[in-house]
């Protein structure tokens, strides 16, 4: 069977520093992994965050897709990627939704989100946000697709409600 695994990377400043350096890290192995597997693994990499300009708008970039770029492409990405800017991740994850391939019985899907805090893009935020990003995590849930949420910190003894929400 193929094996559709889409990782979600939260590319809000907060992530900046250590925190990046080892999320760089996981993406090099999965994607290295993708390298030995690629009749039958695939992998599609997604940041978000917002834009920084004036006009501060959610944002989802896709940074690599295993059947499209080449490992010349995620080198060059991954190489330069920087974290900046808001968290608005239900918002991203409406977006994101379209990229995430449907488990089927010849299909196993999983999305992998890593982050480092709770939704926040102005009004955006609090229960609320949270809320409305764990709807957004069930309807992907519902495609039958496998879900892991990695809270990220540098502090092992934190803990984030608002994460636990979503």
């Amino acid at each position: 069977f193929n094996i559709h695994t889409h990782l979600s990377i939260d590319l809000s400043g907060s992530m900046g520093g250590s925190k990046l350096h080892n999320v760089v890290r996981l993406c090099s192995l999965l994607f290295k992994i993708t390298l030995v597997y690629k009749n039958n693994m695939h992998l599609v990499i997604t940041g978000r965050g917002s834009t920084v300009d004036a006009n501060v708008k959610p944002l989802v970039a896709v940074l690599y897709n295993s059947d499209e770029d080449t490992p010349q492409t995620f080198m060059s990405i991954f190489s330069r990627l920087r974290a900046n800017g808001y968290t608005p991740d239900g918002l991203c994850f409406t977006a994101i939704r379209k990229y995430i391939k449907r488990s089927d019985p010849t299909t196993k899907s999983y999305f992998i989100n890593l982050s480092d805090g709770a939704p926040f893009y102005f009004e955006y935020t609090g229960i609320k946000a949270a809320t409305h990003t764990l709807e957004e995590v069930n309807k992907i849930r519902a495609n039958n697709v496998k879900i892991l949420s990695y809270f990220i910190s540098e502090q092992p003894e934190y803990q984030n409600e608002l994460f636990d929400i979503m």
